[in-house]
């Protein structure tokens, strides 16, 4: 995906989330934390505050949601994806924030390796120790 394709797409999904009133979209995943280490086929990552009209918008966009979601009310979220953007929707303003404040400790901490930034996430959105 070339960089042009690459903020294209990424200012449509959140213009989606946007307009479908969210509460926020943060840019977390590898591409946020490590942007030097991390693939060129990685994922877009997005974390949105929203409710199921932000994920219906989604669906309209041409979004497909990922993974059939039987664990929402444990997890809190849906992840839905179009081509390499994936936008990780949630109702819940602590979980998001919880998201938000994982990825700024991974980006702070510099972690490059996917097993460091995995603990990182696990200890502060689920509260598992690594």
């Amino acid at each position: 995906m070339a960089r042009e394709e690459f903020h294209a797409d990424a200012a449509e999904a959140k213009d989606i989330a946007f307009g479908a009133n969210c509460g926020g979209v943060y840019f977390t995943g590898s591409r946020a934390i490590a942007p030097k280490t991390c693939k060129a086929e990685s994922d877009i990552d997005f974390v949105v505050l929203g409710s199921e009209q932000v994920r219906e918008a989604l669906l309209k966009a041409g979004f497909e949601e990922e993974g059939a979601s039987q664990n929402y009310d444990i997890e809190g979220f849906r992840s839905l994806r179009k081509g390499r953007i994936n936008m990780i929707v949630t109702p819940s303003e602590d979980f998001y924030n919880r998201f938000v404040l994982a990825t700024r400790l991974a980006k702070r901490l510099r972690l490059a390796k996917k097993g460091d930034r995995l603990a990182v996430f696990q200890a502060i959105l689920y509260g598992n120790a690594p």
